[in-house]
């Protein structure tokens, strides 16, 4: 039987987009900070996830169709790129109507990076082992939501920082340079 190769130059890239996945997990966490910073009721916080879930439902499809027509790895990085501006606006504008765009511009990045890491990955995996990259891809992304409460913690109450908008700064930090590494590494 003919054993084919895994070539994780190729695999690595793609895993790390299940990590960022896991960014749009600050939508949760943030609703109670941000409802505290700015008196919320417990309704309107409450319905602050949907800025950024409920993109899934309107733009899954669209971008499926997007994405045969420009390449899974092109929408994957328009995906990264869109979650990095995500993360970006309530850093640097922090009020509400801000942190609603901010958590909209992260579900429809998150949208766009779901759609198209998973049939990336079973391109770049022998046929035989995509389930298991599956798995082990949603296992790299359970990583990255296990991480984001504690991260959030520490850099709320850090001295440094000692704001709950930097968790956003330091997602970006790591998202931006993946990126460009994503379109160099898949050639």
């Amino acid at each position: 039987m003919h054993k084919q190769h895994v070539n994780i130059t190729r695999i690595l890239p793609v895993l790390m987009a299940f990590f960022v996945m896991s960014f749009v997990d600050l939508v949760g966490i943030g609703v109670d900070r941000v409802s505290k910073d700015m008196n919320l009721s417990a309704t309107l916080a409450q319905l602050i996830p949907s800025a950024a879930f409920l993109w899934f439902l309107l733009l899954s499809v669209p971008v499926g169709v997007m994405q045969s027509r420009l390449g899974k790895r092109f929408m994957l990085n328009v995906g990264i790129g869109v979650t990095a501006l995500g993360l970006l606006v309530p850093y640097f504008f922090y009020t509400f109507e801000m942190v609603l765009v901010g958590f909209a511009l992260l579900g429809i990045g998150n949208t766009i990076v779901q759609v198209s890491a998973n049939p990336l990955l079973v391109d770049v995996v022998p046929g035989n082992r995509a389930s298991s990259f599956l798995s082990f891809s949603q296992f790299i992304k359970a990583i990255g939501s296990m991480i984001g409460a504690p991260l959030a913690a520490v850099l709320a109450h850090s001295s440094v920082t000692g704001n709950f908008c930097s968790l956003y700064s330091v997602s970006c930090r790591f998202l931006l340079p993946y990126g460009s590494r994503l379109l160099i590494l898949m050639r």
